[in-house]
């Protein structure tokens, strides 16, 4: 339900075009990111004014869903590259 782990499993896992095959192997080898209590708050602030904005407000929702997204990028570590790489793929595929 992630799409950073979507994207590990597309380019780390098995696939035929972009269906995967999800086996135990790929699934053991995610990583999985123990975020500390500042991530951990952030993050939850940002997913309550997502569900706020939900049905009410879609630009506010939609920039709200990028603040979480930018939050775990930043929690992962993931550098510029990493990003700009992710966002491409998200924009073609």
């Amino acid at each position: 339900n992630s799409k950073i782990c979507y994207y590990w499993l597309y380019y780390n896992g098995k696939r035929k075009g972009k269906q995967l095959q999800i086996d135990k192997a790929q699934i053991l080898d995610i990583p999985i990111f123990m975020p500390d209590a500042q991530c951990i708050e952030t993050i939850t602030k940002y997913v309550e004014k997502a569900i706020h904005y939900e049905k009410s407000q879609d630009s506010l929702f939609n920039e709200t869903v990028d603040k979480i997204n930018h939050e775990l990028y930043k929690c992962y570590e993931l550098d510029e590259s990493d990003i700009e790489h992710y966002i491409r793929y998200h924009q073609i595929g």
